[in-house]
């Protein structure tokens, strides 16, 4: 009776720590460096972002132009009065 719980507690813990992922140092520090660049280059970005918000950019100013001399009214001319036909022409 003895031995029936020590194989079953075996095979419990051998499962469970089977289901445990522990990740190996080495990729645990590649991880590292990698979040401490990520974090690196977002600061800078930050930084770079700030400063340009800050600096006035140029704005394209146009220049002003002569003011456009009136242009001659043309003159009236006569123009033909529609005749009224009974009849329509059609081609």
């Amino acid at each position: 009776m003895n031995r029936r719980p020590l194989p079953f507690l075996a095979l419990a813990a051998l499962l469970v720590l089977s289901a445990c992922n522990l990740p190996s140092s080495a990729e645990s520090e590649a991880k590292q460096a990698a979040d401490i660049q990520t974090a690196a280059a977002e600061t800078v970005n930050a930084k770079l972002t700030a400063i340009a918000q800050l600096t006035p950019s140029e704005t394209a100013t146009s220049v002003p132009s002569a003011t456009p001399e009136a242009s001659p009214t043309p003159e009236a001319s006569s123009t033909p009065e529609p005749s009224a036909t009974s009849e329509a022409s059609c081609d």
